[in-house]
């Protein structure tokens, strides 16, 4: 990520204004704000831009992912820079603040952990994983809870910076609301690759069909994550398309569902990073992408789903790595790739689990075209509790 505009020349500020009821003053610049605590913006997260008096026009809503403004100020007693996430509506306006990225130079991984475990208490959980990072270097963690905040410090150590990041705690430790997703579990099944079926009372909801055994054309709705055969496959899709059908797709993908189009009710295309209601069904896209290799190029817009079920948020990633939106998700249930080559492997998958902490995680994408069975002992044993694995494939 790229510096402030401003980090050599010092921000321009204008007059500081007070916002809302309990909120920071920050000062205008032209390209983010300035505020004297950047640990202090974790109290903007599910807050709308007006109410943490962030001026519209210094938000960055361009970006293929989520929109941001950065925040210029202090970390620990040294100058660095935060930047804030938002949500993005389907209208495309600017949605409540989703989460917090804050970049600390001059403060070293040890000194960092001190201060916060100062601030918030011993961690809750911290290691080290020597799988991380591309280049074979380690990620140093530890993670906090402030109230209803989960705070994680990371360190790699081909990395001249930590990294701190917050966002709203995504775990409910609620019987009832764990004993909902057990049952929104039962739901979920997992065929070869990223196909997927899930059962609800919304409909029937299939995702990137592919190599189907039965031919049962009860989807009401029918989620496309990319165009690449073992996920856009039209002979599969006609096994399971009815003529109430709705098709989602990424909008790039638009000139060739000519292939199918005939067969469904109505076709929706979206783009990443956007809220959407479609028949009653509400789902975020989230951008889907690799960060080191080119099978699936950030610039083609291809996406993931988090789809809202029952008051749980179920997550299905498509073929993505640990991109900074995938580790922005908040979801009660993660489906996550693990086969690597063209994705994250079983290691790096568990990684993402580990940052982004739903109730459950499944893992998907692996035991044939890549993959081996055996990776999906290889993701369990590293996801972190209190996280649950469930493998679900079936043939």
């Amino acid at each position: 990520m790229e510096k402030n505009s401003k980090e050599n020349e010092g921000p321009e500020t204008g007059s500081s204004d007070s916002y809302g009821d309990g909120m920071l003053p920050v000062n205008e610049t032209k390209d983010g704000i300035v505020i004297d605590d950047i640990l202090e913006c974790r109290h903007f997260i599910g807050k709308t831009a007006e109410e943490a008096g962030i001026p519209d026009d210094v938000i960055k809503k361009e970006s293929y992912g989520l929109p941001q403004v950065y925040a210029d100020g202090q970390i620990f007693g040294s100058k660095d820079y935060g930047i804030v996430y938002f949500t993005k509506n389907s209208d495309g306006n600017t949605g409540a603040i989703d989460s917090l990225w804050i970049h600390v130079k001059e403060t070293g991984f040890e000194k960092c952990q001190e201060k916060l475990q100062k601030l918030f208490g011993d961690p809750v959980s911290e290691g080290e994983e020597p799988y991380v990072e591309a280049n074979g270097g380690a990620v140093m963690w530890a993670d906090f809870i402030d109230g209803e905040y989960d705070i994680r410090l990371s360190n790699g150590s081909e990395r001249e910076y930590c990294e701190i990041s917050i966002s709203l705690k995504s775990g409910d430790d609620n019987k009832d609301q764990e004993e909902e997703s057990t049952a929104m579990i039962d739901n979920i099944e997992v065929f070869t690759q990223n196909s997927i079926r899930i059962r609800d009372r919304k409909g029937t909801i299939y995702i990137d069909p592919f190599q189907m055994n039965e031919t049962p054309n009860d989807a009401d709705y029918l989620f496309i994550t990319h165009e690449h055969y073992d996920h856009y496959s039209p002979e599969d899709i006609e096994k399971v398309v009815g003529d109430n059908t709705v098709i989602v797709i990424p909008e790039s993908m638009q000139d060739k569902i000519g292939d199918v189009s005939g067969k469904m009710r109505r076709i929706v295309t979206v783009k990443p990073g956007m809220f959407y209601e479609v028949d009653g069904l509400e789902f975020d896209t989230v951008a889907a992408y690799n960060t080191l290799k080119n099978y699936h190029p950030k610039s083609a817009e291809w996406v993931g789903y988090i789809l809202r079920l029952d008051d749980k948020r179920i997550y299905i990633a498509g073929d993505t790595d640990a991109t900074k939106e995938a580790k922005a998700v908040k979801c009660d249930i993660a489906l996550v790739p693990i086969g690597g080559t063209f994705t994250m492997n079983a290691k790096q998958a568990a990684g993402l689990i580990n940052d982004i902490r739903p109730e459950f995680a499944i893992p998907t994408h692996y035991g044939s075209v890549v993959g081996s069975p055996e990776d999906s002992e290889v993701f369990k044993e590293n996801v972190k509790e209190p996280v649950k694995v469930e493998v679900e494939i079936k043939q």
